[in-house]
């Protein structure tokens, strides 16, 4: 029973891998049957969060050599008689469900992007691809150092329409936004050449490749 669920979840519900694991972190089931090792650390320590506060916890997209892909990780923990007895590990490749959001663009541009980052430690982490750097993400990290990166001024509380140099160096107009119930901000830019070209046309659809996704 349980490992048909593990199975729907995979085949029905857009996940690319589904785990039972016990409170432990030790996996237990997969849509396969038996599985045998242990949670990475950056899940380990979700699932702990998620014991904790009794609710599922979620991992920043991330690359890991448990998986081929760069991926998503949701941890649901499991209850009987309010004791915890295992949790369901689920993984998504956002190569397939969020990156596409964020390649969509209003108009034909040759230097418009957006992109996801999150701020972690004392880096920017960008999570999705860079057009110039689309293999990096999501492990990209911008130090806060480079204080006139879009990347981190949207993480260092800057919203709205801002002039700065990306990571290329360029001079950029990008507007950054908070993503409401995620720890996520998005970043959309245009290099300030091709910005001012377009008569500015292009600033007053800079918010909407991915508003709604």
């Amino acid at each position: 029973l349980i490992q048909g669920r593990l199975r729907l979840l995979r085949e029905q519900a857009g996940y690319d891998a589904a785990f039972l694991v016990d409170p432990g972190g030790t996996l237990l089931l997969s849509p396969e049957g038996d599985a045998t090792g242990r949670l990475p650390a950056p899940e380990s320590r979700a699932l702990s969060r998620g014991f904790s506060l009794a609710q599922p916890a979620t991992v920043e997209p991330r690359r890991d050599p448990v998986f081929a892909f760069p991926f998503f990780s949701l941890l649901a923990p499991v209850y009987a008689d309010d004791e915890p007895v295992a949790a369901v590990w689920m993984a998504v490749d956002v190569r397939a469900s969020l990156y596409p959001l964020l390649e969509k663009w209003p108009s034909a541009s040759r230097t418009a992007e957006s992109a996801l980052v999150v701020l972690e430690d004392d880096h920017a982490r960008v999570l999705s691809p860079l057009r110039d750097r689309p293999d990096a993400a999501p492990n990209l990290r911008i130090p806060l150092a480079r204080a006139d990166d879009p990347m981190v001024r949207a993480v260092t509380g800057m919203r709205g329409l801002f002039y700065a140099h990306d990571y290329r160096g360029q001079p950029v107009i990008a507007m950054a936004s908070s993503m409401t119930g995620s720890p996520w901000y998005l970043v959309s830019k245009i290099d300030t050449q091709e910005a001012l070209t377009s008569r500015w046309r292009e600033l007053l659809r800079i918010a909407a490749p991915i508003a709604a996704g």
